[in-house]
């Protein structure tokens, strides 16, 4: 090379190509060759899922947490959190929980308390026939016994074959001469769950 003649630049390799991404990479191919991205569409989709698996596991714990932990509501557990056909149970260990502070409150004697927090019970599971009987005495026990009767029959959605019931609803209805209900509630509403008392 002869001082001071300035080199020839470097000449770029058409078919150099980038460095790969995690995401995606170049590529030559055809004809004439040309250059082509392309995109790693199973890194994509798999970081996707996994952020996704994150944020739900993430949540699933916050909310285990926030029942378990904060609330203090015994029973709760996190895989029941977590796996979404388990959630019953969770629905199921708060009512419970909801229907042991009813109880306290009645204990005590606050009555308003006691009937909303059963009542909260219920709604939590609607299947919990120990709460939905407490409810319904404390109706009865406040004189209101026309809600003790509609609580009850609202048990018959979940509850229809479970004798408890069954005798709760006709030993209201006798004792306080709401025929009318018994009939309907003996010839409409227990068969249309397949319950037939009359019959026999």
């Amino acid at each position: 090379m002869t001082a001071g003649v300035p080199s020839p630049p470097l000449r770029e390799d058409p078919l150099a190509l980038p460095a790969p991404k995690w995401w995606g990479f170049y590529t030559i191919d055809g004809s004439p060759p040309q250059r082509r991205f392309v995109i790693r569409w199973g890194r994509i989709l798999a970081a996707i899922f996994s952020v996704f698996v994150a944020f739900y596991l993430s949540a699933a714990t916050a909310l285990w947490g926030y029942y378990s932990i904060k609330r203090g509501i015994p029973g709760v557990e996190w895989i029941d959190v977590a796996v979404p056909p388990r959630f019953t149970r969770v629905k199921q260990a708060i009512s419970a929980y909801y229907l042991a502070e009813a109880k306290k409150a009645w204990g005590k004697g606050d009555f308003l308390k006691a009937v909303v927090t059963a009542k909260a019970a219920i709604i939590k599971a609607p299947g919990n026939l120990e709460a939905r009987l407490f409810l319904a005495n404390c109706w009865r026990e406040g004189g209101r016994v026309d809600q003790a009767i509609h609580t009850l029959r609202e048990g018959i959605a979940t509850n229809a074959a479970d004798p408890a019931l069954q005798g709760a609803l006709i030993t209201y209805c006798i004792a306080t001469n709401h025929s009318a209900d018994l009939l309907a509630i003996l010839r409409t509403e227990l068969p249309a769950k397949g319950i037939h008392l009359l019959d026999g």
